[in-house]
């Protein structure tokens, strides 16, 4: 048979995506690493019904250790549900936050964003300039 070549895709989430979308795995247990790379796939090829899965699951699975890593790239990947949720718990707890590895690992972006949002809740302005530098 024809073989199909996707550049710059990673092989086994994508076999992995397929799998989900034709129902034979499902994404309720699953790390968030692979959720991400699997998002990734989903977004790029606009399977919205696997998005959709992964927004829910990542969702169920957020806290404070994982919110600074999933705020960096959940809005990128489509899974603008996780995002809301990762930024309403980011900002009503940022100096908890910023005591996880979570939040050394935020990117650039995800952490302007995060600093202009009217919501941001700290003892005071020192606080979250100390966090930061």
């Amino acid at each position: 048979g024809m073989r199909l070549k996707l550049v710059d895709v990673d092989g086994s989430a994508f076999s992995k995506a397929l799998d989900l979308w034709c129902g034979k795995v499902c994404c309720e247990d699953m790390a968030m690493d692979e959720a991400r790379k699997l998002a990734s796939v989903a977004d790029r090829f606009q399977i919205t019904e696997i998005a959709s899965a992964l927004d829910e699951t990542v969702m169920r699975h957020l806290n404070m250790v994982v919110c600074g890593e999933v705020l960096s790239w959940s809005g990128e990947l489509g899974l603008s549900q996780t995002q809301e949720a990762a930024r309403k718990l980011a900002t009503e707890r940022f100096e908890e936050l910023v005591m996880t590895e979570g939040f050394l690992r935020m990117g650039e972006e995800a952490l302007g964003k995060l600093l202009d949002d009217n919501f941001l809740a700290a003892r005071n302005e020192e606080a979250v300039w100390e966090a930061v530098v």
